[in-house]
């Protein structure tokens, strides 16, 4: 029979969930990469560690043989490029001064 007599995908159906790269939820191993940055949500701290586990799942997806060639450098180089363009706002909005400033200006290291 057609028309309209299936009643769709069951409760806590993935078949539209992204995978990889474009996954929009962290998952606890991107948590354990972003460590206490997330504790700066809205920092350029934080978007410094989004692009790092973005690389991360770059790098990961890609030793499982899940991107061509010309792709996987594609994302690595954009993503790599954004994070070099973040680091130098970063380091230019604390006046390029040293990192013992930096530290000073966090709070320090735990435990110190």
């Amino acid at each position: 029979m057609h028309g309209g007599t299936n009643p769709g995908p069951g409760y806590g159906n993935q078949n539209a969930k992204t995978h990889g790269i474009y996954a929009s939820r962290w998952t606890p191993e991107d948590h354990e990469r972003a460590g206490e940055s997330q504790k700066l949500i809205g920092t350029l701290d934080t978007e410094i560690e989004l692009v790092r586990v973005r690389i991360a799942r770059i790098l990961d997806t890609e030793a499982s043989g899940g991107y061509p060639d010309a792709a996987f450098h594609t994302l690595l180089d954009r993503y790599v490029g954004r994070l070099c363009t973040l680091e130098t706002q970063r380091n230019a909005l604390n006046d390029g001064g040293p990192t013992e400033q930096i530290i000073t200006i966090r709070g320090g290291f735990p435990g110190t």
